[in-house]
């Protein structure tokens, strides 16, 4: 005989009252919880090594994604900017892709791009930072174009005063930001006309100062193997 829709419900609605009551005591307080599964972790592996150079590189390995992100970092960035050229360094690392190597702008561009490459270089008050994303399986390519950047650079000298225009046109436009101009006030309470007392982009009479010669001069002073750390 076939049950009515009615009947079905109410059989589930019964089973389900006598679940809840078999589990109405709860869980036994009477002591300590013991785990749930494994406890043991412990942080992943990291591999350095020194290179005769001074390089510095620390590996670590991960199987998740056929991802690399690498980091090259410099241990002097923008406090050894010239005093009253403050911004000197930031328009040094804008100006290393835009030309090196046998490329100019557009083709080192294009370069990364064909091979999905994300470079990123980014002037700090004490150090430089070097940043790839890339596919695991293109990393010679990249490497090479890295290495054009890094070491072969050719500062155009078209190419620096569009970027230095540019950059003169961001620190105009952060004046009128609150939030960037308190920043620029917290540094000068803090640190005066010396040490971190500029943001490491400069302002705008300081980058006024600046010329292709200070660049260059600040490249080869400040872009050297000794005390650069890789972190792959």
């Amino acid at each position: 005989m076939k049950r009515s829709p009615l009947i079905a419900v109410l059989t589930c609605l019964v089973a389900l009252c006598l679940s809840s009551a078999a589990s109405a005591a709860g869980p036994d307080r009477s002591g300590l919880p013991g785990p749930s599964g494994s406890t043991v972790w412990a942080p992943p592996g990291i591999q350095t090594w020194s290179m005769p150079n001074g390089v510095t590189v620390w590996y670590l390995e991960q199987r998740q994604a056929p991802l690399l992100s690498l980091r090259v970092i410099l241990p002097t960035g923008a406090a050894a900017d010239p005093t009253g050229k403050e911004g000197t360094t930031a328009l040094m690392v804008d100006m290393l892709d835009e030309g090196a190597g046998s490329r100019d702008a557009l083709a080192l561009s294009e370069a990364f791009q064909r091979l999905a490459v994300d470079y990123h270089g980014s002037p700090g008050t004490d150090t430089i930072g070097f940043d790839l994303n890339l596919l695991a399986d293109t990393l010679d390519p990249a490497l090479e174009l890295l290495a054009d950047v890094i070491r072969r650079p050719t500062f155009p000298a078209a190419e620096f005063d569009r970027r230095k225009a540019q950059s003169i046109a961001r620190a105009m436009a952060g004046e009128a930001n609150l939030a960037a101009a308190a920043s620029r006030v917290r540094r000068r309470v803090l640190f005066g006309a010396g040490y971190a007392g500029y943001p490491p982009s400069g302002i705008k009479p300081t980058l006024e100062a600046v010329t292709l010669a200070d660049v260059k001069a600040q490249y080869t002073a400040l872009v050297q193997p000794k005390g650069t750390t890789i972190i792959a």
